[in-house]
């Protein structure tokens, strides 16, 4: 590498650093390949057509009712999990409007 005027030579701990990572860099370039891409893609496309039968359709349920606020949770765990979230959070119920409590 070309030294620029007015900079330092690297050190030989630099270089060395560079030279390994460089090395390590176009060892992950190798790996990446047409054929590599194809054979992941053909991986995950058996991993969704396995677990098919887990997912769940999401135009048939409802998601929000007429205001667009979240449907309630059905399982008892996943709203366990809601309450603790707004604990953690210090989530309170909203103070009054100070509408009527401010005096001029």
């Amino acid at each position: 590498m070309k030294v620029k005027p007015g900079k330092a030579k690297e050190s030989p701990q630099i270089l060395k650093a560079r030279k390994k990572l460089k090395k390590q860099l176009e060892a992950v370039d190798a790996q990446i390949s047409k054929k590599a891409i194809a054979k992941m893609k053909e991986a995950i496309r058996i991993w969704i057509d396995r677990h098919k039968s887990e997912r769940v359709p999401l135009h048939k349920r409802k998601l929000f009712d007429a205001n667009r606020h979240p449907e309630k949770a059905k399982s008892k765990y996943v709203s366990h999990l809601q309450k603790e979230l707004k604990k953690e959070a210090g989530e309170t119920k909203p103070s009054p409007p100070l509408a009527g409590r401010i005096k001029k």
